[in-house]
């Protein structure tokens, strides 16, 4: 068996992509770094932008639903309630949860096994895990050659922490940044010499994201699809045994789902999801990232460039770059959405592509220079910032004090997804507007108080029946119009506290 050293694999990768790239070479500058001062300098960088994340975990974002259904089932394993939810549409209180693939729920509940259960120790993993693929990401293109200089490098790393879709994903707790964990290892795996290795590793990281989020089946076999085209006979086996991954995980999740007769509600719950999809022409169906705009818009002018200058095909990165661009959220979009949170997909291979291109050279234009200043300025900066300016309208302390005086012990809670982390620390039960649809008659009896903003008063009544009173306990911040837009448009902390009078009548 042929062994290739991580260097002899991205010399090839790099002749394969960029066989036509003659003329690009003959300025080609990079730019040498002490390997210490770089490793140095990359622990300080991703060391600062933990600890930022750490002390601002409650800034921003507000929690919201997709955040809430992901937490709840993974709550309530860790509180000793079982793998179930009473967050989801589809499946009831005391059903084993079936709502999505659950590697993450169960990750999430061991992680808070060894942190507790609070929104900083929640969001705390997805913190690790973007930082864990930032680091394997940069080792990954350093094996394979595909960003050559320590510049690149940085400017990469800075992108991927920085930018607005991807940042809106690490800062809620939803799977996206284990799936990002596992592809950038994926990304590593394909360094490895001994090939066998490699496709264990490979095939091994395709079971799990199967069973990390069904939208990933798609994503992997369109990247192995285009991975074939631009690699070739040389990454055929390596597809295979991504599809090999999916295969076995696709079983796993069936026997899984199966063994505990809950098969039929985990199909209920993606039919259901379905078709709330066909309800609506575009919510949630095409990103708000301007970061990623931006990317794309890189790289399509790029492309035009070296088509002018170099002749078509000039340099197979920055058409690998389009051609992604164009088939991936095409894909997804044609399949039902490609929301904010799917951004990454397309993002993380556009800012390799990026990085290798623009600047592994010595000279970088004031456009191009511009325009990543914009994507990176776009995503985590503006968030905390305008987060910051508007904390009198996010008081997340004075909500917990809020909870703590009003919401008992044995009490049953209905809240909306923005104070569910305060109320669930504290009730006995916690309910979802999210899962109304699923409500038993019994369970709607039982709940004792509403801990919701004033205008959904009305609803929760027609919904839960019953006699309630105001207790005189709420909080009303004031609200920044001026920075209510996009993700910091969340669910504001004007809430108050209702408590029953009189049962429902069944």
């Amino acid at each position: 068996m042929k062994m290739l050293s991580p260097t002899r694999i991205g010399q090839k990768i790099n002749h394969l992509l960029e066989a036509k790239a003659g003329n690009l070479r003959k300025n080609y500058f990079v730019f040498h770094v002490n390997p210490a001062v770089e490793i140095s300098l990359m622990a300080v960088l991703l060391t600062c932008f933990l600890l930022l994340n750490l002390t601002t975990a409650s800034i921003f974002p507000s929690a919201w639903q997709d955040e809430v259904m992901f937490v709840d089932p993974a709550v309530n394993l860790y509180l000793g309630k079982g793998f179930t939810s009473s967050a989801w549409p589809t499946i009831s209180r005391n059903e084993l949860w079936a709502g999505y693939p659950p590697l993450y729920p169960f990750l999430l509940s061991l992680w808070m096994r060894f942190f507790g259960f609070s929104l900083a120790a929640v969001r705390s993993l997805n913190y690790i895990l973007i930082t864990g693929a930032a680091a394997v990401l940069w080792i990954a293109v350093i094996r394979l050659g595909l960003v050559t200089s320590a510049r690149g490098r940085f400017v990469l790393i800075t992108l991927l922490l920085s930018g607005y879709g991807i940042s809106f994903c690490y800062r809620s707790a939803r799977p996206d940044c284990l799936a990002i964990f596992l592809i950038t290892i994926a990304i590593f795996s394909y360094s490895i010499q001994v090939s066998y290795i490699r496709r264990i590793c490979l095939t091994c990281l395709s079971i799990l994201l199967l069973l990390t989020g069904l939208y990933l089946v798609i994503y992997v076999l369109v990247a192995g699809c285009l991975g074939i085209i631009y690699l070739k006979k040389s990454f055929f086996k390596e597809f295979l045994c991504l599809v090999i991954g999916l295969f076995i995980g696709a079983v796993i999740l069936y026997s899984f789902y199966s063994f505990h007769d809950s098969w039929t509600s985990f199909i209920t719950s993606v039919d259901y999801e379905k078709s709330n999809l066909e309800q609506s022409l575009f919510k949630n169906k095409v990103p708000y990232d301007p970061s990623l705009i931006a990317a794309i818009s890189l790289i399509i002018g790029a492309f035009v460039y070296y088509l002018r200058k170099k002749g078509p095909c000039s340099n197979s990165k920055i058409s690998f770059g389009v051609v992604a661009s164009i088939f991936i959220p095409g894909l997804f979009y044609a399949l039902g959405k490609f929301p904010t949170y799917y951004g990454w997909m397309l993002y993380l291979p556009l800012i390799i592509c990026l990085s290798s291109v623009l600047l592994d050279g010595k000279k970088i234009g004031l456009r191009s220079l511009f325009t990543l200043v914009f994507v990176c300025l776009v995503g985590l900066p503006l968030f905390l910032t305008a987060s910051s300016l508007s904390m009198n309208g996010k008081n997340y302390e004075a909500m917990e004090l809020l909870a703590e005086r009003t919401v008992k012990s044995e009490d049953w809670a209905y809240c909306n997804f923005g104070s569910y982390f305060v109320v669930k620390k504290r009730a006995d039960e916690v309910f979802l507007p999210s899962h109304l649809p699923a409500l038993s008659d019994s369970d709607r009896d039982r709940i004792s108080v509403l801990f919701i903003q004033p205008d959904g008063l009305k609803k929760a009544k027609a919904a839960l029946g019953g006699q309630w009173y105001d207790s005189g306990e709420g909080m009303k911040p004031r609200r920044n119009a001026a920075l209510n837009f996009g993700p910091l448009a969340l669910d504001e902390y004007n809430l108050r506290v209702f408590r029953r009078t009189q049962k429902a009548s069944l």
